[in-house]
């Protein structure tokens, strides 16, 4: 995926933003090689994670709080782990709805 995701560069560049919250989600899926290709594909298509969070918190929120409740098991628990680790370092006013 990496040489595809870098070949169509500017076409994926308009769906970046729908993607972040997802496989930033699926990054911390209980299967390892799950997590090891979803890495693989956030580093190529994401040039600042740092940056690319911030930009998307409210959209990573939204997706990680509706799959908390979410009916497969697997994704509940890929949404815990991507949620405490988004929430470190983070202000209570950064946080509240």
């Amino acid at each position: 995926f990496v040489g595809i995701a870098k070949l169509a560069g500017d076409a994926l560049k308009p769906h970046v933003a729908a993607l972040v919250p997802k496989l930033y989600r699926y990054q911390y899926d209980p299967n390892p090689r799950v997590q090891e290709a979803m890495t693989a594909i956030w580093r190529s298509l994401v040039d600042d994670p740092k940056a690319a969070l911030e930009i998307a918190f409210p959209a990573l929120m939204d997706e990680l709080s509706k799959e908390l409740g979410g009916r497969l098991w697997r994704n509940r628990q890929a949404a815990c782990g991507a949620l405490a680790d988004l929430m470190q370092g983070r202000r209570w006013p950064e946080l509240k709805p």
